[in-house]
């Protein structure tokens, strides 16, 4: 009796760590292809790996979708970090100051790099959350509330989610 209970308890620990190493196996997969993803978008963008990591990172804490950012801030800034528009808009992803008014952010610099992609983020979902989709959420993320901007953002939000798809169609050929 006592045989079969140390064989069965040694059956039962091999069988636990074949699952841990399933486990860490999957895990490793899983960091391995991000790893390769950030990679593959900065050298599309011609930009820091680390940079393309800290929006994946961020992306990841707010649930929102990584190439959605990627393809938001190409659109806005091309990737230029101290990029400024006409109407003072700043960094990768335009902010203004308005909108840490309206996050109630205004403790986070947006011409810091890592600010300025963390007010990006942050803003879009509460817009997404605020219009109920992503088309109108971009719309008023490029143009604001004015009526008089809507064209200017409805067109805006087709180029950013066409990017969007490109990049997931870009990123599926390279798996393929």
């Amino acid at each position: 009796m006592l045989k079969i209970f140390v064989l069965v308890m040694l059956l039962s620990k091999s069988i636990e760590s074949s699952v841990i190493n399933i486990d860490d196996y999957i895990r490793r997969d899983r960091e391995k292809k991000r790893d390769i993803t950030i990679s593959l978008i900065a050298d599309k963008y011609n930009t820091k790996d680390s940079l393309v990591r800290y929006i994946y990172d961020v992306s990841n804490d707010y649930d929102m979708d990584f190439l959605l950012m990627v393809a938001l801030i190409n659109q806005e800034s091309s990737f230029i970090e101290n990029a400024v528009s006409y109407v003072g808009a700043v960094g990768l992803c335009q902010i203004t100051s308005i909108v840490l008014v309206d996050l109630d952010k205004k403790y986070l610099n947006r011409h810091n790099t890592e600010d300025n992609v963390l007010l990006g983020v942050s803003f879009l979902k509460k817009l997404i959350k605020r219009y109920g989709n992503t088309h109108d959420a971009l719309v008023h993320y490029n143009a604001g509330t004015k009526d008089s901007y809507q064209l200017r953002g409805n067109a805006y939000a087709k180029r950013v989610l066409s990017e969007q798809v490109d990049l997931k169609n870009f990123i599926k050929t390279y798996y393929n």
